[in-house]
């Protein structure tokens, strides 16, 4: 899709709950920026390295860092462990 009111910018439908604009406002115009509107957030970058910043502090919150799981085979050895264990202390 392309905006009418904004010939060169291009988007597309997406449905998640957060909304940003990106900027830089040495290379945009601050009148064609959209400020105050509701459920949108701006990134203001004055360089791609201060952008990457932002935009990895942003996915870091979004999508924290899921901590390191248990191998399977310690897993099922611990299983096999129980079991034995049960087995040992049922009567039969």
């Amino acid at each position: 899709m392309e905006s009418k009111r904004y010939p060169r910018a291009r988007y597309s439908p997406c449905y998640v709950d957060d909304w940003y604009i990106g900027f830089n406002p040495d290379k945009t115009d601050l009148e064609d920026v959209p400020s105050d509107i509701k459920g949108i957030d701006r990134l203001q970058y004055r360089s791609f390295t201060e952008l990457s910043e932002k935009l990895a502090a942003l996915l870091e919150q979004r999508y924290p860092k899921v901590e390191a799981r248990q191998p399977l085979d310690d897993y099922v050895e611990g299983l096999r462990k129980d079991i034995l264990t049960v087995i040992e202390n049922s009567p039969v």
